[in-house]
């Protein structure tokens, strides 16, 4: 079956722009720190996860903003062959662009979790990129599952990458998959979960 080669490489590059800017949140989070703005946020009457929340959704914003930029530019590649730019119009168009911005947002828990228990941007940058290529190649974001080695298949059936692809690939392409949409959002929410809650800890950790 032939694909449409944007189409399908869609889904990994906005994945890959959200890990990229999630890890950018932790280098901003040691130079808050190096700066001295944190020790102000710590001894000021407000509670400090209302600052990791404000911190997480300015990035979701950006985010956002970041995935909108890539699919418009993909929509106006598409219109130039005469191609309708996705299946699902602009309703899916904003559920990649959510999905993409909802993942950022959780792997930026593990970049300030990191920023926060060594305060070396140089530590944030080698555990983010660390991470960075297994999730995008061992998972569905750049090929089809169909056209990944038998293991890779295997290991991207929990790689929570796999399903927002899979969900952002089948709202370009196909249409409204309300399964795997539902699947890629739980996914996102399980790893978000987690790795914030460590952030959270770690931050409410610092300035006792």
């Amino acid at each position: 079956m032939p694909y449409d080669y944007v189409a399908v490489l869609l889904p990994g590059i906005t994945v890959m722009t959200a890990i990229q800017s999630a890890s950018q949140s932790g280098f901003g989070m040691v130079a808050d720190l190096e700066s001295g703005l944190m020790d102000k946020f710590f001894v000021a009457p407000i509670r400090r996860s209302s600052v990791l929340a404000g911190k997480l959704l300015a990035d979701g914003i950006r985010m956002a903003a970041q995935a909108g930029i890539i699919l418009g530019i993909a929509a106006l590649l598409t219109l130039a062959n005469w191609k309708i730019p996705f299946a699902t119009g602009v309703t899916g168009a904003l559920l990649v662009t959510l999905l993409a911005a909802a993942f950022g947002v959780a792997f930026s828990g593990l970049s300030n979790f990191v920023a926060l228990r060594t305060k070396n941007t140089e530590a944030t940058m080698m555990v983010s990129f660390s991470l960075t290529f297994p999730l995008l190649f061992l998972s569905t974001a750049m090929l089809p599952k169909a056209s990944l080695p038998v293991w890779v298949q295997n290991f991207s059936a929990v790689n929570p990458v796999s399903y927002i692809a899979d969900a952002s690939r089948g709202l370009i392409l196909t249409g409204f998959d309300w399964s795997a949409i539902g699947n890629a959002f739980l996914a996102v929410a399980a790893f978000g979960v987690v790795l914030n809650g460590l952030a959270v800890l770690a931050f409410r950790a610092q300035g006792k």
